[in-house]
């Protein structure tokens, strides 16, 4: 029998509440940034911070692909990835 699944936010969670700890408490894959007053300068710092705390860099293209804390997660287990690397 398959454990629990894992919360694919868990890993990210951490480094959005430094900075929206109500938005990474109620984040879902799917949320969108916009009702949670986040723009986009935001979303983008939302960004760097990901990549400071795992050590990685994503793509220039993958920012526009970013709109949600679930895209967020899927950019981030790609670098880690190609990385070779898991947090």
């Amino acid at each position: 029998m398959p454990g629990p699944a894992l919360d694919p936010l868990a890993r990210i969670r951490p480094a959005i509440a430094e900075s929206f700890p109500l938005f990474a408490a109620t984040m879902a894959s799917g949320t969108r940034s916009a009702g949670h007053d986040i723009d986009s300068l935001d979303l983008i710092s939302l960004v760097i911070d990901v990549e400071d705390t795992f050590d990685v860099e994503f793509p220039s293209e993958a920012f526009d692909a970013i709109a949600t804390p679930g895209d967020l997660a899927e950019a981030l287990d790609r670098q880690l990835s190609v990385a070779g690397g898991a947090a």
